[in-house]
């Protein structure tokens, strides 16, 4: 998931890479041999693939699983665009983001709103996987994207459990730093840390109904002033170093540097949750505090990638059973429990991972939000939110200023 974070959900057609990765190109069949193209499964990301895909194949002898695991990234992507168009791709087909949607709308999966699986999926998240209210892929994970707390931590500060407001949060951070410790660390290098800093926050502090409206031509950034605020008292109040925090990679540091002890929080995904658990953290993973004192954060996720079913398969009748055997909520919560994730279906369950309780009990209650890849927060949007951000953070542009600047970033519906 990580590697699906940090990069630009863009569609690249480089004709090296197709060359390069035209070499497994499925060919047509009317076989029941199933080839299934994925970047789950492949070293650290199995995701429990390779067991999932053992119990289809005790379950249905019929079928002969073809499953190609390849790194994700922009080959992974050129590939399906590049074989698709060639009227040649796999049966069945990991996608997600704005590259899902393009191909749905062009026709090149199969409509599975019909599926007996598909009324279960959360209204809120049918849009990251649907194209005009059609739905196009069977969601596998949302993943939750918040803050991790070092409990031993917070108990040498004199803290027995983890703030849950703004004003609870700055008190705890300032016992934190009293007692010695790095209150808060939020790596930015990439722009990363501080757009989701800025989307978590905004989770608990903007209306649920603004997405929609911005999309729509309605309401501009200055709704998100007091995020922005607020992430910079953070700096003001001495309990962050912003400047020292873009100077940290998210990904390649932030990890490593939590897992010293010595810090009390961190903004992450859910992701590293195993990675936290094989190193004996004591953590808890929540929302980030933003609301006024006495309330509760929302958390906030990401909708991941789903499974597709090529329009030309000849086999499409047994790729519906590849995909609705996913979909069964004991398949998926073994996928769930090994990729670090939630469900994204009414009613089924979610790993109960210790640490992460209270997270899911928001979750399970449906006080939460997803990342808005389906409007205003498409292509390229991270990466400039991520710019501004690091602007304000430097000090060289006000809070008014970046909200301003953020109407210039936003994506509005044409």
């Amino acid at each position: 998931m990580k590697d699906l974070m940090r990069r630009k959900a863009t569609i690249l057609l480089a004709a090296g890479a197709a060359i390069m990765l035209s070499a497994a190109v499925p060919a047509l069949s009317a076989d029941q041999t199933l080839t299934v193209y994925s970047f789950k499964g492949t070293p650290g990301q199995e995701a429990d693939m390779p067991a999932i895909n053992k119990l289809f194949e005790a379950e249905y002898p019929d079928i002969k699983l073809n499953y190609v695991a390849l790194p994700a990234g922009t080959a992974y992507e050129s590939k399906i665009q590049v074989e698709l168009l060639a009227g040649k791709s796999a049966d069945v087909i990991m996608a997600q983001g704005t590259q899902l949607t393009q191909l749905s709308k062009n026709g090149y999966f199969v409509d599975l709103s019909s599926e007996p699986w598909a009324a279960n999926v959360l209204e809120q998240v049918k849009p990251f996987f649907s194209y005009e209210g059609q739905l196009y892929a069977m969601p596998l994970l949302g993943s939750g994207i918040g803050m991790f707390t070092n409990m031993d931590v917070l108990a040498a500060a004199g803290i027995t459990s983890v703030p849950t407001d703004w004003p609870g949060f700055l008190d705890a951070l300032a016992k934190v730093k009293a007692a010695g410790y790095t209150p808060i660390a939020v790596p930015d290098k990439l722009g990363w840390g501080g757009a989701m800093t800025f989307l978590n926050m905004g989770s608990t502090l903007v209306p649920s109904t603004w997405a929609d409206d911005y999309w729509n031509g309605k309401g501009d950034f200055s709704t998100w002033l007091p995020v922005l605020q607020q992430m910079m008292e953070l700096d003001q109040k001495g309990l962050i170093n912003w400047k020292e925090q873009l100077g940290v990679d998210e990904f390649s540091q932030g990890l490593g540097n939590f897992k010293q002890g010595k810090t009390a929080f961190w903004v992450q995904g859910m992701w590293n949750i195993s990675d936290l658990k094989a190193n004996n953290i004591n953590f808890q993973f929540t929302a980030v505090p933003a609301g006024p004192a006495g309330s509760s954060p929302k958390v906030f996720m990401y909708a991941g990638a789903g499974w597709t079913i090529s329009a030309t398969s000849p086999n499409i009748d047994a790729a519906k059973k590849y995909v609705a055997f996913q979909a069964r909520p004991d398949i998926s919560l073994k996928y769930l429990t090994a990729d670090g994730g939630l469900s994204m279906f009414k009613g089924a369950p979610s790993p109960a991972f210790e640490g992460v309780e209270t997270f899911n009990a928001s979750y399970g209650a449906g006080d939460f939000s997803y990342m808005a890849t389906s409007t205003w927060f498409g292509d390229g949007v991270q990466e400039a939110l991520g710019s501004k951000l690091q602007a304000m953070l430097l000090g060289q542009i006000t809070p008014e200023e970046t909200a301003k600047a953020l109407d210039s970033i936003g994506l509005r519906k044409q």
